[in-house]
């Protein structure tokens, strides 16, 4: 095992808090624009809805806050491991607002672990929870035609780009060097110039 300061775990985490320090320089703009969306979550969305039950306000919270991770995520220049996060988000949302407006799932949530039946009612009654709850909010008075349509998308996204081990969320961030003066060819997947997270020499000769 390699010392402790210069393991690969350390050289990673050392290179994720120098590439967020370059980035909250560099994207302050883009910051302040996640902020603005904040703002709006919590000062709109959560003081304004007196009638949110405990369960719908918990997952609300959840989505917020795994709305910050990804953004840490996004900071720290792993681009890939940011999508997971955004999909759970998005996806802590809807269940929080298909609970507010349905106090059946919330039981059925509830209850999820407590049987396995019970499991296999959760999974029946959130597995489309994405496009169900997107439904519904298009469906609301004062709400964009096309709604549905950008969150589905965004939750497609989500997945193509990250949340699944698909080609899109992989082969992007190979990064191909065919000049080493070794014969080899390197090939590294890599998220940020700091670091690479993989190294693969294939000798061409």
């Amino acid at each position: 095992m390699k010392d402790g300061s210069t393991s690969e775990l350390r050289k990673y985490l050392a290179a994720a808090d120098l590439t967020n320090k370059e980035a909250l320089n560099e994207y302050s703009t883009l910051i302040q624009g996640v902020e603005l969306c904040d703002s709006f979550f919590s000062e709109q969305l959560l003081k304004e809805s007196p009638k949110m039950g405990a369960t719908q306000g918990i997952l609300a919270m959840q989505a917020r806050m795994l709305l910050f991770s990804a953004t840490r995520m996004a900071l720290s220049g792993h681009a890939a491991a940011t999508l997971p996060l955004l999909r759970t988000s998005l996806e802590a949302a809807c269940y929080s607002y298909m609970v507010g407006h349905d106090s059946d799932k919330e039981t059925i949530w509830l209850n999820r672990h407590k049987s396995e039946e019970a499991g296999r009612a959760c999974r029946r009654a959130f597995t489309s929870a994405v496009t169900d709850a997107a439904k519904l909010i298009e469906a609301q008075d004062g709400v964009s035609v096309g709604t549905q349509q950008l969150i589905s998308g965004a939750y497609q996204a989500s997945i193509d780009f990250g949340a699944h081990p698909n080609p899109k969320s992989v082969l992007p961030h190979l990064r191909i060097d065919k000049e080493r003066e070794d014969g080899k060819i390197e090939v590294g997947l890599h998220h940020h110039k700091h670091y690479t997270v993989y190294q693969y020499q294939h000798r061409t000769n």
